[in-house]
């Protein structure tokens, strides 16, 4: 009985150090530019639900993350839905500020995706976008085929954007629909030799709890959250998923959106503790 009481006890003691918040590495190389180059690979962290392999780590001033995604049909719900990314500074989980980059594509951007690529290519070289530019995400406007930079692996296609814009909620400057280049957050997404996505942020302390993190910091807890989207319910994919389920489709036949997207949320918590230096 004793035994049994020790190994409970060890076990308990066990799984609460684990589910301790981690200090974040404390790092101040970092270049948003969506390269493996300050990170150490493989990523120490994973988590299944979200398809997600990541980094984390702080310097005084900025909150720095990097993603990376191998799984091509959570690539294509990122792209096509969007993905947000939120912060809680006082280690709860609920939304207090976030980052929705990429924002889900438009409407006439996933009818796009739907064509085969070499009727998108034909139509895409109408605008600004010719050659070799083809393969360089959402840049030249609706008439892209934003799928191009899955599958065409070539000089260019290892830098691309998705989104102009992005979208602030509950930071201290200004909030709403922005664009992304020259924002106070800086992000970038590349694909790597492998067709991997790989998405790097840093945000600064200063746009959302204060200038610059000091030693009373030190037992501040945050709660992130990795939230890859759902389509909108007035989106053509949307709609798709409400007429399956008034078709009484179950899980295993729910259906699928644009380029084998899927239409469920995918949603994941942790706490980390900043490094003070």
């Amino acid at each position: 009985m004793t035994r049994i009481i020790l190994t409970t006890a060890l076990l308990a003691a066990t799984l609460l150090v684990s589910a301790a918040p981690q200090t974040l590495p404390y790092k101040t190389d970092i270049v948003v530019d969506g390269q493996y180059t300050e990170w150490t690979s493989p990523l120490p962290m994973t988590n299944k639900r979200t398809g997600l392999n990541f980094a984390i780590a702080n310097d005084n001033r900025h909150l720095y993350l990097f993603l990376r995604v191998t799984d091509k049909a959570i690539q294509r719900q990122i792209v096509s839905n969007g993905f947000e990314l939120w912060i809680n500074a006082d280690g709860k989980k609920k939304k207090t500020t976030g980052i929705t980059y990429p924002l889900p594509l438009k409407e006439e951007e996933t009818a796009a995706a739907q064509q085969p690529a070499g009727t998108t290519r034909a139509a895409s070289a109408t605008g600004n976008n010719t050659g070799s530019q083809t393969n360089r995400g959402n840049r030249g406007g609706s008439n892209r085929n934003p799928w191009d930079m899955f599958g065409n692996q070539n000089e260019d296609a290892d830098r691309f954007v998705i989104s102009r814009d992005m979208i602030l909620q509950g930071f201290l400057i200004e909030n709403g629909q922005q664009p992304a280049k020259g924002s106070d957050v800086k992000t970038a997404i590349t694909l790597d030799a492998d067709g991997s996505m790989l998405y790097e942020i840093a945000i600064p302390f200063n746009t959302f709890l204060k200038e610059r993190l000091d030693s009373d910091d030190a037992k501040r807890t945050f709660a992130i959250c990795f939230l890859v989207k759902k389509p909108d319910s007035n989106s053509s994919t949307g709609q798709m998923m409400r007429m399956g389920r008034s078709m009484g489709m179950g899980p295993m036949g729910s259906p699928m959106g644009p380029m084998g997207t899927s239409v469920e949320e995918r949603r994941y918590w942790f706490k980390v503790k900043p490094a003070i230096e």
